[in-house]
């Protein structure tokens, strides 16, 4: 799996706000337990009330916003835990990552309302209902993500400002 991808999949997730129980495609049904904003200062924060649904017709739909104060660089470590086993820990540079991000990718983020290039402006950027992505494409594989996922992101900016995320 790619960086790209990887990081992607770690910022869809981490999205996924007090989601309840929802339909999946392919058969598939999935439960976050929690996210949580880590830090009340943080430089990207998500709301309470943000939502994502997963259709029968495997389109995810994003619901809620993001805000942001703004930054210039962005640093990331991130454990993704998979059962309680540590199946990933990974370092990056967020900037230069989603300079490098596919467009795709780039459809993703923007998707859950998160930027996609650096540098960031201050804002709040609010999707609704009519926001959505087909990952039908990737249905064969949802198997893979069956279990307990669990993922904590520690984000650090040039400001010294430091956000995680659970």
């Amino acid at each position: 799996m790619t960086r790209t991808v990887l990081f992607c999949f770690l910022v869809t997730f981490a999205i996924l706000i007090n989601l309840r129980k929802i339909s999946a495609c392919n058969g598939y049904k999935t439960k976050l337990h929690y996210l949580e904003n880590c830090d009340s200062n943080s430089i990207i924060k998500v709301d309470n009330n943000f939502t994502v649904d997963l259709t029968k017709n495997c389109e995810v739909i994003a619901n809620g916003c993001i805000h942001t104060v703004g930054f210039q660089k962005a640093y990331m470590r991130a454990t993704i835990r998979k059962n309680g086993m540590v199946m990933h820990r990974m370092e990056a540079d967020l900037c230069d990552t989603m300079s490098k991000a596919s467009e795709e990718a780039k459809n993703y983020l923007r998707l859950f309302g998160l930027p996609d290039r650096c540098p960031v402006e201050p804002g709040k950027n609010c999707q609704d209902e009519s926001t959505k992505a087909d990952i039908s494409k990737y249905k064969r594989y949802l198997s893979l993500a069956r279990g307990l996922i669990q993922i904590e992101a520690m984000i650090e900016h040039e400001n010294g400002r430091v956000g995680q995320i659970r």
